[in-house]
């Protein structure tokens, strides 16, 4: 059973994740990448909402890495 707390949680914890990606990476932060991140974090959520239980653990942290890769790393 999916929770507000536990989507917030996801939520947060997927954009620092990706904010720390950014950083390692040397990407320049900008206000375009701060918004990437977001999205990429909405993404994240949207995708564990919907994915049966279990499953998620593999779709999330593939769907964000791979629009990670797609827009940073292309």
């Amino acid at each position: 059973e999916k929770s507000y707390i536990g989507s917030t949680a996801m939520f947060l914890f997927t954009f620092i994740t990706t904010l720390i990606a950014v950083f390692y990476y040397n990407i320049t932060f900008t206000t375009l990448v701060l918004v990437v991140l977001l999205f990429i974090s909405f993404i994240s959520v949207l995708i564990e909402g919907v994915t049966p239980k279990g499953v998620d653990n593999l779709t999330v942290p593939f769907v964000a890495a791979f629009i990670y890769w797609f827009i940073f790393l292309l």
